[in-house]
């Protein structure tokens, strides 16, 4: 058999759309992922009966942040774990930061065996539904699932919170009364396992409302991070007494926005304390109802040496340009470079095939096919390029079977200054140099099975 003699995507997209129809059967009377919720501080739902049990018993506890750069930022992530040592001074209180900027819950729900469920967390806040604005409701429902069931494969006495924040794009909705598309799809889902979830909004709308903040601003407000933050800081204002949640309308301030944050958790945990005991505590068994078969519950990890290398690769130091410290705690393999001309091969079986990689300035782009597709191009370079960060190129999407695919470093020049954002275009001005390189650098692949 040739390399790519199998059938076609197009066949295997319909197969997974018939595969799909007997889970939408069995949801007919379960919230629906594309209708818009009312805005709500929080759901106690079965609310997070494990950790509270534990935090109230004066037990070591390893909280997991699973999310984006909201969450990576030393903000409400740092406030909440404080806050929640303060609350019981018995216990001691562990953080595992599984947050990445720029990622969703796409993302999210590959990463989450390696970067989250590996380290024995006793509970985990997701935040996506900034990063996953822009996608299909559906789609969301199906990869927070996805995270939802692997943590519960490992073990169900793992407390799940859901967590929404806010940027400046949600406050005509906000001021309304309504969620995000993105959070609205997720509540969905947590109506249907009895997830609880912490809305930052309801706060945030609250002061909007009174003319009291101002969601984007420059003003000249101190940073304050890490483990230096004052959480007894009086709020700054600005010169005409208004609250400045953010520079930029989506990452707040630390002492500012974060610490508003941090106010409507505080609130919304006691509460979920609470119902948790209501709900039975920590012997209750969490229950497993049907799962979308598109949703990615089951995901296999492999170093690239699990394929077929071909051409100039090669493990990536880390005192490389294009490393720094946090990649070494995201890559479980490390890193393989391809120049151009080289690349990879493998035969898998799954019905998803990704690759996890850098972008940034020495970054270029591949061909690539998988069984009969027409050779397609995968770009690791965009818009916010002028740095490096992790991203997930999908490489194969199709039905469950066994598939081959081929990726090959391109030996095609990008424009990458136009591809660059205005403030991001200001550092190849400054160093053209190094966008020359038009390399590969990836740390595994991911089958979704």
């Amino acid at each position: 058999m040739k390399f790519f003699e199998k059938s076609g995507f197009r066949a295997a997209i319909a197969a997974a759309a018939i595969a799909s129809a007997p889970f939408q059967t069995a949801l007919a009377g379960a919230p629906n992922p594309e209708a818009v919720r009312p805005l709500a501080e929080f759901s106690e739902r079965l609310g997070m009966p494990n950790l509270a049990k534990k935090l109230e018993e004066g037990k070591n506890v390893k909280i997991a942040y699973l999310g984006g750069s909201i969450t990576e930022q030393n903000g409400w992530r740092v406030h909440s774990r404080k806050y929640l040592a303060r609350k019981y001074p018995k216990a001691r209180v562990g953080e595992i930061n599984a947050a990445i900027g720029g990622t969703g819950s796409d993302l999210g729900c590959l990463r989450v065996g390696a970067d989250v469920i590996s380290k024995n967390p006793d509970a985990v806040f997701v935040e996506f539904a900034v990063n996953d604005a822009w996608r299909n409701p559906r789609d969301i429902f199906r990869d927070m699932e996805g995270i939802v069931r692997q943590i519960w494969a490992k073990s169900k006495e793992t407390d799940i919170c859901f967590v929404y924040t806010v940027t400046e794009r949600d406050a005509a909705a906000l001021e309304n009364g309504e969620m995000s598309r993105a959070a609205s799809a997720m509540e969905a889902l947590a109506d249907y396992y009895g997830i609880p979830s912490i809305h930052f909004g309801k706060e945030i709308a609250g002061n909007l409302a009174s003319g009291k903040l101002i969601m984007k601003t420059g003003a000249d407000v101190k940073y304050v991070d890490g483990e230096a933050l004052d959480e007894s800081a009086a709020i700054a204002r600005t010169p005409d007494g208004k609250i400045p949640f953010s520079k930029d309308g989506v990452h707040p301030y630390p002492n500012t926005g974060h610490l508003l944050y941090q106010k409507a958790f505080a609130r919304s945990f006691d509460a979920l304390a609470k119902s948790g005991k209501k709900a039975g505590g920590a012997a209750r068994a969490r229950s497993l109802p049907a799962a979308d078969p598109m949703s990615p519950v089951s995901v296999k990890t492999l170093p690239l040496d699990a394929a077929k290398l071909f051409g100039k690769t090669g493990d990536v130091p880390w005192d490389s340009p294009a490393m720094s410290g946090k990649f070494k705690e995201r890559a479980p393999f490390g890193f393989k470079k391809f120049e151009t001309g080289s690349g990879f091969e493998i035969e898998f079986s799954g019905r998803r095939l990704v690759m996890y990689a850098l972008f940034g300035p020495s970054c270029g782009e591949a061909d690539v096919r998988a069984d009969s597709e027409k050779a397609r191009k995968a770009k690791f370079f965009d818009g916010y390029s002028s740095y490096y960060r992790m991203m997930p190129v999908k490489l194969f999407d199709g039905g469950r079977g066994k598939h081959r695919a081929r990726l090959e470093m391109s030996a095609e020049k990008m424009d990458k200054r136009a591809i660059l954002l205005p403030e991001h275009a200001k550092r190849f001005d400054e160093n053209p140099a190094a966008f020359a390189p038009q390399n590969g650098y990836a740390c595994c692949l991911y089958i979704v099975e």
